[in-house]
């Protein structure tokens, strides 16, 4: 668990509209993996030299800020929240949404989605 001087800080996502819902889950996944914004910081840096094709420090540097931004706005795209799995290196989502109607009625909806980049034969 982090440190309270260690907490990323982030601004808060009331009245941010339904966007932030992902924000808040994906802040809430860093809480409870126990990742401070000095482990953000090293995450970060390994993430961006392991995808980032840019061969200089200014773009590698843009392309960190950039990524920081996206994870830890107030608002989150799922595209960007999918980005931030594969961050954290997940490799599967289960994800699970139990409507309740008006009237009483309540389902639910499971989806299992896969993470892993398919295997790409290079011969």
């Amino acid at each position: 668990m982090p440190k309270n001087s260690d907490k990323i800080v982030v601004p808060p996502i009331l009245n941010a509209g339904i966007p932030s819902v992902l924000s808040a889950i994906y802040r809430d996944i860093l809480f409870d993996l126990g990742i401070s914004g000095s482990k953000f910081s090293m995450l970060l840096e390994k993430y961006v030299r392991s995808t980032c094709r840019a061969k200089d420090n200014v773009n590698t540097s843009n392309h960190k800020n950039t990524l920081k931004k996206e994870l830890l706005g107030v608002r989150m795209t799922w595209k960007v929240f999918i980005k931030g799995l594969g961050f954290l290196s997940v490799t599967k989502m289960d994800l699970s949404i139990k409507l309740t109607y008006k009237y009483g009625n309540v389902t639910t909806h499971n989806k299992t989605i896969n993470l892993e980049k398919p295997n790409v034969d290079t011969k």
